[in-house]
């Protein structure tokens, strides 16, 4: 029997302090959200949220908003989803437990093979920032710029669009010619937390990384070529590996 919506979230944070999720895979939920937290403050980092061929519904809820950073993910939405909003926040209310209310969205690659939807639905009126990010498969469903919420240097359109190597296998790697390379910017820092990407996703499959939006670089490290048996995570050079929005020379895409 299938679960019920009560049981049937991936992941479910029903409040607390800070709520982590780092280098992982969650995927297929039945009806219920991928990733869903109550927590006052969220860190969503460097993972691979799919739906691939499942009924989820949304791939990240924080209906209670509080102050969250979703940087680095892999992150795709399914065409038989049960509901076309990608990342939610504040659907439920803002709790009044004296969490901040903001949420900083930058280095994502976020597909929608669904066709249709919200990218992300902001309520409550958060001060937001989307920074970088690869917005693909459908048109429209991102909140409009006002005095709150900024888009800086995000890329928009049609999968195809992207220039991603294979979006039907999931493999969302930037071709050599893709518009996202070189476009991206800065993203600074928030609440005295860096904004820039340190590190990337790693599918532990294929061994290949699988980078984040609008990259610079144009090596690997080579300890993840195809068929190896990688960590989960290659943080590569210190100074470059992964951060999308500065330029990585040659000579700097240094072994892990």
């Amino acid at each position: 029997m299938p679960p019920t919506n009560d049981c049937s979230h991936n992941i479910y944070i029903d409040g607390g302090t800070v709520f982590t999720m780092r280098y992982s895979y969650s995927h297929r939920a039945h009806e219920g959200h991928t990733v869903k937290s109550r927590a006052m403050e969220n860190h969503i980092l460097y993972n691979r949220i799919m739906d691939e061929d499942g009924d989820a519904s949304y791939e990240i809820d924080l209906p209670n908003g509080g102050r969250s950073f979703i940087i680095g993910n892999l992150i795709q939405q399914g065409p038989n989803t049960g509901n076309s909003t990608i990342i939610n926040y504040g659907e439920e209310g803002i709790r009044a437990d004296g969490r901040a209310n903001e949420i900083y969205i930058v280095n994502n690659t976020v597909v929608n093979d669904k066709g249709s939807g919200a990218f992300v639905s902001l309520s409550g009126g958060p001060t937001a920032r989307l920074i970088n990010n690869i917005f693909v498969g459908s048109t429209g469903g991102l909140p409009a710029a006002s005095g709150t919420v900024t888009l800086t240097s995000n890329r928009t359109g049609t999968t195809a669009s992207a220039g991603l190597v294979n979006a039907a296998a999931f493999d969302y790697h930037l071709t050599s010619g893709s518009p996202a390379r070189d476009t991206g910017t800065d993203p600074g820092s928030a609440a005295a937390t860096s904004l820039v990407p340190t590190s990337q996703y790693v599918d532990p499959r294929t061994g290949r990384i699988a980078r984040s939006s609008t990259a610079r670089s144009t090596r690997e490290p080579t300890n993840s070529s195809r068929g190896a048996d990688p960590p989960a995570l290659s943080r590569g050079c210190a100074r470059c590996a992964g951060r999308s929005g500065w330029r990585v020379q040659a000579a700097c895409a240094a072994t892990p």
